[in-house]
């Protein structure tokens, strides 16, 4: 956690996990893009955008089975950075904060 750090660890128990912990295949990367899309932020209001990546699955020898990060890039045009938040929100409702307000 990012605000309240990761608290009591137990060293022990953390060794044993690691003695049977199965390491993901090598690494590769998948770049996607999406068209650039235009929207107004109103205020007192949200804007959603969806994007539905495809994996790579167009390439079998790219297709993501796992997933340590994702990067994202934005452009926003406002007149204060500290009136905006962005949260980045996963297929299975994981809610990342990108930029806190």
């Amino acid at each position: 956690s990012h605000l309240y750090g990761f608290g009591l660890m137990d060293a022990e128990a953390m060794v044993m996990e690691a003695e049977k912990w199965t390491t993901v295949p090598r690494q590769h990367v998948c770049v996607e893009s999406t068209d650039r899309q235009i929207k107004t932020i109103r205020p007192n209001s949200a804007v959603r955008s969806i994007y539905k990546a495809s994996g790579c699955s167009d390439n079998p020898n790219r297709h993501v089975n796992y997933l340590e990060h994702v990067v994202v890039r934005i452009t926003i045009t406002h007149p204060r950075r500290g009136d905006l938040a962005i949260y980045l929100t996963s297929p299975s409702g994981t809610r990342s904060q990108l930029l806190a307000n």
